[in-house]
């Protein structure tokens, strides 16, 4: 048993002045006899007064209330080991996590699932938060406060990006915490068998998200300066398809409702490609 305020048990030395209230208080008591004959012989000189000290309940109660106020102040502990958990959860912030279902998106879907998971967590348990889009981002660092967590995950917008979750998952890896277990958590739409090898020794669970994965995105736009004359831009754009098979579609390409570009694509399941668009020139 430990104490917070150890000092506070000085003032169990208030039960002092009350005992000594008490044999003030404490009177003489006339007793009638018939004959004073058996005292005329004693001495007249002063004799010493032994007064005995007789407890009653009000006296009890008292001493009681002080140390049970003494025993609040000094506020006792017990001390005992406690397992705190260190989890990283990445959050994938890719342009397929911004697919509609059921009114609403599939990075909606994923906070949904982290305020809970942020809400049931123990108090003592840490927690980090790492968005995987164009690169890895650690938005926070280990922290119990569910504030903190909470306000961080309404902030999580996703792009129209390709995802990073290697570079995501490689970054939760290198971060270590001693003497602590430690989990990674991969709130994704698309899980990746080969991402397990590059974590050893921890914990790794995928929180898939969303029903289906055939959608294609745009995942990012260049523009490059001509070589020869500086007025003249060109622009490409990238696509990656996000499902397990072929997408075939149409892509148009408009600026202020204006069509600039079309062309017919074809992806292969996974396939990311590159395409030139035409020419952005300007006087």
């Amino acid at each position: 048993m430990n104490f917070l305020n150890p000092y506070a048990a000085l003032y169990s030395l208030a039960v002092i002045p009350i005992i000594f209230f008490y044999f003030l208080k404490q009177e003489k008591i006339a007793v009638y006899v018939s004959s004073i004959i058996p005292w005329q012989e004693l001495s007249e000189s002063p004799t010493s007064e032994t007064k005995t000290f007789k407890m009653d309940i009000l006296f009890i109660l008292q001493v009681l209330f002080i140390l049970a106020l003494v025993f609040a102040l000094i506020r006792f502990y017990l001390m005992h080991d406690v397992k705190v958990k260190h989890s990283v959860l990445i959050m994938d912030t890719s342009a397929s996590m911004l697919t509609q279902e059921d009114g609403e998106t599939r990075l909606e879907k994923a906070k949904a699932q982290l305020f809970d998971l942020i809400d049931q967590k123990n108090r003592q348990d840490s927690i980090m938060l790492i968005t995987a889009g164009a690169y890895p981002k650690k938005i926070t660092d280990f922290t119990d406060n569910k504030t903190i967590l909470e306000q961080a995950v309404k902030k999580i917008k996703a792009g129209e990006t390709a995802s990073s979750l290697t570079d995501a998952l490689q970054l939760a890896a290198s971060i270590s915490k001693d003497g602590a277990s430690r989990k990674i958590i991969i709130f994704s739409d698309h899980a990746d068998a080969g991402l397990r090898q590059l974590v050893h020794g921890q914990k790794l669970d995928f929180k898939l998200i969303g029903k289906r994965s055939d959608n294609a995105a745009i995942t990012a736009m260049d523009i490059h300066q001509g070589l020869y004359d500086y007025s003249e831009h060109k622009a490409f754009i990238t696509l990656h398809n996000f499902s397990q098979k072929t997408q075939n579609a149409q892509l148009n390409i408009y600026l202020n409702e204006q069509k600039l570009w079309g062309k017919p694509i074809t992806l292969s399941a996974g396939q990311s490609t590159t395409l030139p668009f035409g020419y952005l020139n300007h006087p």
